[in-house]
């Protein structure tokens, strides 16, 4: 009788050892699938070259001689991962980052700060930016302006952007919902770069 329970014993914990161990195994494969699909997913390509044509360019003294939605150029980096569209004021297309008003023309020393909407695409390289990392400005008719991140500040507000506008600086901001304090209002990440 004893040995009969004690066989019964070793069959039930064994038979559970063996499934736990399964269904172990099972859960690890599965989780790696998709840790390495989010990565994929967090790690862009190569951003293709953004598609010019449609766009006029006239030679300007200041920004401040163009309308809404006029192209300016191309922010580019994050070793090709990055690829977008500038346009000036108010982008007519969810591909296209903003100058913000206020900026100034780094061909005389200028602040440039440049906003996105559209995380998922536009500036979803940002993401891998860190402190070193290099950007390069592409101001049509004029120039190409090389920078590199110095600082990387989160939880900055919409009102407070403007404040980081100094002197031969780019700024380059992406926003993301403050779902902590139960609002939908945009906090922005902020990217400082100086002349490379």
């Amino acid at each position: 009788m004893r040995s009969l329970i004690f066989n019964f014993i070793k069959r039930s914990v064994l038979v559970q050892v063996v499934v736990t161990a399964a269904v172990l195994a099972l859960l690890l494969t599965l989780g790696g699938r998709a840790a390495t699909a989010s990565q994929a997913k967090l790690t862009p390509a190569a951003a293709a070259a953004p598609d010019l044509s449609g766009y006029s360019s006239s030679l300007y003294d200041s920004f401040e001689q163009l309308t809404d939605g006029a192209l300016i150029g191309t922010l580019s980096g994050l070793d090709g991962a990055l690829s977008d569209k500038v346009v000036c004021y108010q982008p007519t297309d969810r591909s296209q980052l903003a100058m913000a008003e206020g900026s100034t023309a780094p061909w005389n020393g200028g602040a440039m700060l440049i906003t996105g909407t559209d995380t998922e695409n536009q500036l979803a390289a940002m993401h891998r930016a860190k402190v070193g990392s290099d950007l390069t400005l592409t101001v049509i008719g004029r120039d190409t302006y090389p920078y590199t991140v110095t600082r990387i500040d989160a939880g900055v507000t919409e009102e407070n952007l403007a404040s980081y506008l100094q002197e031969n600086t780019l700024v380059v901001a992406f926003p993301y919902k403050n779902l902590a304090v139960g609002s939908n209002a945009d906090l922005y990440i902020v990217c400082i770069a100086e002349p490379a």
